[in-house]
This record gives structure tokens, C-alpha cells and sequence, in this order.
């Protein structure tokens, strides 16, 4: 007849009941059975155990809550990569309401080919992120910081990246006509092959921005800061009657 094993409950009651039988014993050995004095020390030590268990349950407890909230931040930003636009919204909002984007959560985050068309990220850090072939199609990410993002390929037409901080991201053949750009940093961005038509530029700082093969017909280009660090080659495609000024023409 197989034998049944013993339960974790079970197993416990025998080391509660021994336990007590120990202190009854070992006080009686020492003091003789006095029942006061017995009660009395069992509380005390019952007592000091009692807290030590509960402040180890508290950090357990802690700890398993700090783990769920990582898997929960991972588990986001996964999401908010998915094509599925629903699905991408949903996770960035999630982010952003548990405090996660203040955090960064997506500070570095390979988030390349997600669907966040019409996101609403202003004024998010968002440096670094891999955003290669993002839909951000009428995305508002004004005041966010963009610093040394891939941005290659992405859509960003008619987007609102007005004071934005582009500084050093890639933006290689990506789609940005009819953008609100003004006021943006994008010094030493790469704009090769960038569709920039009837975007707004207003006062843009470029310098350093490589502009190869851009297209900025119809673009607003008033006060934009260009220098001879800016470069450009002969398909770059400029606004009617605006002349670059006398910088180094790149025709490599």
C-alpha cells in the first residue's frame, strides 16, 4: 500500500507542538513547572517571534511586489512595440499613468516598427530609443527629448516635434512632410534622404545636420540656424528662392 506523503500543514503542526513541547520542558528542567512564569516567557518568546516573522513576510511581500512591477514595465514596453495600434497605445498609456515613462521606461527601448500613430509623448525622455520604421504619423512629441534615437525609416508626417531635441538621432530616409519642427534641435541629426516637404522649421537649429538627398520643397525655413558644419549634396532639395548661404556644399 503506497504511503501517503505528509502535508506542509501537517508538518508544521508537528513543529509548532514540538516546539512548545521543548520550551515546556526545557522550563521545567531549569525552573521547575511554575505555570505563570511559563505562560509569561512563552508570550515573550512567541512574541519576539511573531515580529521577526512579520517583518520577514513584509519584505517577502515587497520584494515579489517589485518583481511583478518589473515584469509588468517589461512586459509594456514590449507591447508598446506591437504593430497592433490599439494594442501599442494602450501599453504607452499604461507606462505613463504607473509612472513608468517619468521613469524612462522607454529611455533606450527597442521600440523600432511600432504602430503609436497619433501618440501623445510630449515632453518624454525618450533618448536613445530604437524607433527605425515607427508609425508616428501626427505623434505629438513636442519638448521630448529624442537625443541620439533611431529614427530611420520612420513616419513622421505631420507630427509635432516643435523645441524637440533631436541632437545627434537618425532620421535616414524617414517621412516628415508637413511637420511641426520649429524651434527643434537637430544639430549633427542625419537627415540624408529625409522627405521634410511643407514642414514647418522655424528658427531649427541644423547646424552640423547632414541634409543629403532631403527634401525641403515647400518647407518654412525663417531664422533656421545653418552653418558651414551643415552639409548637403546636389539632390537636396531646397524651398523656392531660399538660398543656404555660403556654407561647405558636401558632395561626397
Amino acid at each position: 500500500m503506497p504511503v501517503r506523503p505528509v502535508s506542509p500543514l501537517a508538518i508544521g503542526g508537528i513543529v509548532m507542538a514540538t516546539g512548545l513541547a521543548g520550551m515546556v520542558i526545557g522550563h521545567a528542567w531549569g525552573k521547575g513547572l511554575r505555570w505563570g512564569e511559563l505562560i509569561s516567557d512563552m508570550a515573550s518568546s512567541v512574541g519576539a517571534e511573531l515580529v521577526a516573522v512579520s517583518v520577514t513576510v513584509l519584505l517577502i511581500d515587497r520584494l515579489a511586489d517589485r518583481r511583478e512591477m518589473v515584469r509588468l514595465r517589461q512586459q509594456l514596453v514590449r507591447e508598446a512595440s506591437s504593430t497592433d495600434h490599439g494594442l501599442a497605445l494602450r501599453a504607452v498609456l499604461e507606462l505613463d499613468v504607473r509612472g513608468f515613462l517619468a521613469d524612462g521606461a522607454l529611455v533606450g527601448a527597442p521600440i523600432g516598427a511600432a504602430n503609436l500613430h497619433g501618440i501623445v509623448l510630449e515632453g518624454q525622455d525618450l533618448h536613445g530609443s530604437d524607433l527605425a520604421g515607427a508609425n508616428l504619423h501626427r505623434a505629438n512629441l513636442s519638448r521630448s527629448n529624442l537625443r541620439g534615437c533611431n529614427l530611420n525609416g520612420c513616419d513622421l508626417s505631420e507630427a509635432v516635434i516643435e523645441m524637440a531635441d533631436l541632437r545627434g538621432a537618425h532620421l535616414q530616409d524617414a517621412r516628415i512632410d508637413h511637420a511641426d519642427m520649429a524651434h527643434a534641435l537637430l544639430r549633427d541629426t542625419d537627415l540624408s534622404g529625409a522627405g521634410l516637404a511643407h514642414s514647418d522649421l522655424t528658427e531649427a537649429d541644423l547646424r552640423g545636420a547632414r541634409l543629403r538627398g532631403a527634401d525641403l520643397t515647400g518647407s518654412v525655413l525663417d531664422g533656421v540656424h545653418l552653418d558651414s558644419s551643415t552639409t548637403w549634396d546636389a539632390t537636396t532639395r531646397w524651398p523656392e528662392g531660399f538660398s543656404p548661404g555660403p556654407v561647405v556644399v558636401d558632395e561626397v
